[in-house]
């Protein structure tokens, strides 16, 4: 019944994007592409959701040939364990591609769990849930610096606030910052791009690094700092075969909050997790992955992934997981204009699994 849902939904998001696409090519392309698909999931600790995906994709200024597409998207959730969140996400590509921006809203309310092995080891596997809310804002700015590569500085700032249903347990797990807490930092990002399309891409390699200091200078409840990395290389063998392959790193030092931790499925708005993982069982402040994915357009506008992954998240003095994942997804290419495609992702974990929704590509 689950997958027939998912098929019955995507079907009907297509043949809408589709007669759109047709009449499209009859005449002259126009600047803005408005893009929609319905999200449907069901998670293992949230229940069954859904919502929407909806984005806006546009030339700042039409005359403007070398910038890529800006974008403005929306996603919007609800579970049945209460769940929710909403993620508005502005990003601007402008004067020749030499300057480039992105603006993150992000709020919600989470009915989460986690497992209790790594901070007890000496007791028996317990789940433990939690709710948090958080509402939260990054923005960055960089600067082409040289030919593909651009420098700028970033900023976030959040409102949390983490609870248990038994206060007791906040004393046991010896948990900081539990109840209403900021966290705000601030840093520097950088980005290598020399993707053809930055939706999907065929051929190219990118590259963003940035860092994130947190510290009581800036107004944050909780000290210490945040190192991330996103590597992306695609290739073509064909017309209508590309390999793409990414690697993630995050690792955390000092006083890092609970909430604030990696975990494995549930990356929140950094990047795009390891798909196949959503139970929260595997969290840390260190964590690596690695995925590859096989993308072949088989018909026309219709397409279909395969991809295979793996990855760890640990915490020093712990054990360190070995993680395998791998799935399938069907692609529709919804605007011809500015080649972005949607779709929906079946994934497989260890003792896990999820669905996906997607504008354009999961990197």
């Amino acid at each position: 019944m689950k997958a027939i849902t998912l098929s019955l939904l995507l079907i009907f998001s297509c043949t809408v994007f589709g007669q759109k696409a047709e009449s499209d090519s009859t005449k002259k392309e126009k600047n803005l592409q408005l893009l929609g698909i319905p999200n449907l999931a069901n998670n293992k600790v949230f229940g069954w959701g859904g919502g929407a995906n909806i984005g806006a994709f546009y030339k700042l200024n039409k005359n403007d040939t070398i910038s890529p597409p800006s974008m403005t998207f929306m996603q919007a959730m609800y579970f049945q364990n209460s769940t929710w969140w909403l993620a508005l996400l502005q990003e601007n590509y402008f004067s020749q591609d030499r300057f480039r921006s992105r603006l993150l809203f992000f709020t919600t309310e989470v009915n989460f769990q986690f497992f209790t092995d790594n901070i007890l080891p000496n007791i028996p596997s317990t789940i433990v849930p939690y709710q948090n809310t958080v509402s939260s804002v990054q923005a960055s700015f960089s600067t082409k610096v040289f030919k593909n590569a651009f420098l700028g500085p970033i900023y976030t700032y959040g409102i949390n606030n983490l609870s248990f249903d038994n206060d007791t347990l906040n004393e046991i797990l010896e948990l900081a910052n539990i109840g209403e807490f900021v966290t705000s930092g601030i840093g520097l990002t950088f980005d290598y791009d020399s993707r053809d399309n930055i939706f999907s891409t065929t051929k190219g390699f990118y590259a963003n690094v940035y860092s994130l200091s947190y510290f009581n200078g800036i107004g944050s409840d909780a000290t210490f700092t945040g190192l991330y990395g996103e590597f992306s290389y695609f290739h073509s063998f064909r017309d209508n075969m590309i390999l793409a392959s990414k690697a993630n790193i995050a690792t955390l030092f000092g006083d890092v909050p609970f909430s604030e931790e990696n975990v494995m499925g549930f990356g929140g708005t950094r990047f795009q997790d390891l798909r196949g993982y959503n139970k929260g069982e595997y969290r840390g402040e260190q964590l690596y992955i690695a995925q590859t994915e096989l993308r072949w357009r088989f018909y026309k506008n219709w397409g279909a992934n395969f991809y295979y992954g793996m990855g760890t998240v640990f915490s020093e003095g712990n054990d360190i997981p070995f993680l395998p994942a791998g799935g399938v997804g069907i692609r529709y290419r919804a605007s011809k204009q500015y080649n972005i495609n949607i779709g929906v992702d079946a994934a497989w974990g260890k003792n896990d699994n999820g669905f996906y929704f997607l504008i354009g590509e999961a990197f």
